[in-house]
């Protein structure tokens, strides 16, 4: 009875059709509640910047069935990619434009935006000044740092401690996790703390007051460290399904976590692609305490229209919420379209969701807090063998 069921959302195209190697995982916008703007990565523009009440006024309505097609790469319907009035564009690298943005994430006081890049064999890190960023003030950056001889591969997750403002964490393609600190005196990044590597990690996030962080297992284990690193408690997966394999994973609350799970390669293109209720589902775990068993609710109506147009689009399954209002967002590029979950929906389901066309797209949700009316948002882009 607790399976969540989707309506309808808004839409608004900030940016055309971008491509990635769909090994490394992305996080592309964020959204400043506090400030009141949102921060949207391309590819060919750099960083997107533009105020939410300019979403409010642009946005399109979307039915949970879609009854027309948009060509990618026809933005003739898309008047808001053109209008250069309401959103400014930041470089990301003014020297080297070889750089692609992979990961976007604002601290804890939304006052730092970090922007993970890569080219074909390094890593970058640069923390922005979000005020300036807004104020459109050209020396924004605050510092950046290379990551090309201390992680693997790619980047799997970075994630701001949600209380302490200075303070973030990074899973590489080695399993290897990581804790930086920027020191707000002399505008540098340094290493505070590192796991060993584990093949076996798959994702990470805080818990909701910061002293945790916690790693989860491509089986949905998981395990708590302390911000210096130290091992804490483990749990077992609460997955009944073995072959499923985790992608994602929030700290809800007390011991609630909610997890992300598919159950076959993604990457597939042989698969069915009408079937990604079948692949594609959220688990929430609560973990009774003192012990290793948990209680689970499955959430499966997540995923729909996704038609013959889609089979060239590589999947990529994503998620992330917002803590004060514990909003999660859902994403899935196979079928294009993003679900938004109210923090009531996961017991009992209330809210709505959100779904796209095959462009990038931003997504709201309305929420109250205080009886204020707030914005929420997130974004999808697609991408192409």
């Amino acid at each position: 009875d607790n399976v969540a069921s989707f309506k309808a959302g808004h839409s608004f195209t900030v940016a055309g059709k971008q491509y990635y190697d769909t090994s490394q995982s992305i996080n592309l916008l964020v959204s400043s509640n506090r400030y009141g703007h949102v921060f949207y990565a391309t590819q060919n523009k750099g960083l997107a910047i533009l105020p939410s009440s300019y979403i409010d006024k642009n946005s399109k309505h979307l039915t949970k069935t879609l009854e027309e097609t948009v060509d990618a790469d026809d933005t003739a319907n898309n008047d808001n990619v053109s209008d250069e009035n309401d959103i400014y564009y930041a470089p990301f690298m003014s020297t080297n434009n070889s750089y692609v943005p992979i990961w976007l994430a604002l601290n804890s006081d939304e006052t730092i935006l970090s922007v993970l890049l890569s080219d074909e064999n390094n890593w970058m890190i640069i923390l922005y000044d979000v005020i300036k960023l807004i104020q459109m003030i050209d020396n924004s950056t605050l510092c950046s740092m290379s990551f090309s001889d201390s992680v693997g591969g790619t980047i799997h997750s970075l994630a701001w401690n949600p209380v302490i403002n200075n303070l973030f964490a990074l899973m590489d393609g080695s399993g290897s996790v990581y804790t930086y600190e920027y020191d707000t005196n002399i505008k540098t990044i340094k290493n505070s703390g590192k796991s060993e590597q584990n093949e076996d990690n798959a994702c990470l996030c805080w818990s909701p007051k910061g002293k945790h962080l916690v790693v989860a297992n491509y089986d949905g284990s998981i395990q708590l460290y302390e911000t210096n690193m130290k091992l804490g408690n483990a749990y077992p997966t609460a997955n009944p399904n073995s072959s499923a394999i985790c992608v994602n994973i929030l700290w809800l609350s007390a011991k609630t976590f909610l997890f992300g799970y598919c159950n076959s390669d993604i990457d597939d293109t042989e698969n069915n692609l009408d079937n990604n209720e079948e692949n594609f589902y959220l688990l929430s775990a609560t973990y009774e305490k003192h012990k290793n068993t948990s209680k689970i609710l499955i959430y499966n109506d997540l995923f729909f229209d996704v038609d013959s147009s889609s089979s060239d689009i590589q999947g990529r399954y994503f998620f992330s919420s917002i803590t004060d209002w514990k909003v999660i967002f859902c994403g899935l590029t196979k079928s294009a379209k993003v679900n938004v979950l109210g923090g009531n929906e996961l017991s009992p389901p209330i809210d709505r969701a959100f779904e796209g066309l095959q462009n990038g797209y931003l997504f709201y949700v309305p929420t109250y807090k205080d009886l204020k009316l707030k914005k929420l948002f997130f974004g999808l882009q697609c991408n192409e063998d």
